[in-house]
């Protein structure tokens, strides 16, 4: 009777915590749940070790590794973002997550490099005032930047500069405020 009733105890807790878990876990799921998936990136050099060799240009590998799968992946995006969208063109594209260094710098550089690539005229916004990266990513200074177009009104055409990749132009975050 224990043992049916440690058996018991066990597959409902099992089926409780499936029931329960409502994270994604791969993108079939997401088309199960009646979403598209556009295109996948697969996992790039890590945060970390891009840190220890100190090559922050590592974010950028549609330039440094054009061949490589992870540009690839990137082509693919900008395809997949450009048949969803072709009765309407895109104007503003948010690239987000829950948590610090999984690697929105990384697909916000790489697809606004190849947007840019394509001919579009792209301005990459740092609104991550926590951890900026992308003054550090085109080796720029992070002030004058949106923060201080925000708090201070100035002017848009001093904040934004030229990445050194045609059609590509950053507006870096500015002073990062207290709060």
């Amino acid at each position: 009777l224990g043992l049916m009733l440690a058996l018991a105890l066990a597959l409902g807790s099992i089926w409780g915590a499936e029931y329960l878990d409502t994270s994604i876990h791969g993108p079939r799921e997401l088309e199960r749940r009646g979403y598209s998936v556009l295109g996948s990136v697969p996992q790039l050099l890590s945060a970390d070790r891009r840190r220890r060799n100190g090559d922050v240009t590592s974010h950028l590998i549609t330039h440094t590794d054009v061949e490589s799968s992870g540009a690839e992946a990137f082509r693919m995006l900008r395809t997949g973002l450009a048949f969803a969208n072709a009765e309407r063109p895109l104007r503003a594209i948010a690239v987000t997550s829950p948590g610090p260094s999984e690697g929105k710098s990384t697909v916000a550089v790489n697809l606004a490099s190849v947007l840019a690539q394509a001919g579009s005229r792209v301005l990459l916004v740092d609104a991550d005032m926590r951890h900026p990266m992308l003054h550090t990513v085109f080796k720029h200074a992070k002030k004058p930047g949106l923060s201080d177009l925000v708090v201070m009104s100035g002017d848009p055409a001093q904040a934004i500069f030229p990445t050194g990749l045609g059609g590509l132009f950053c507006l870096p975050c500015g002073t990062i405020p207290p709060s």
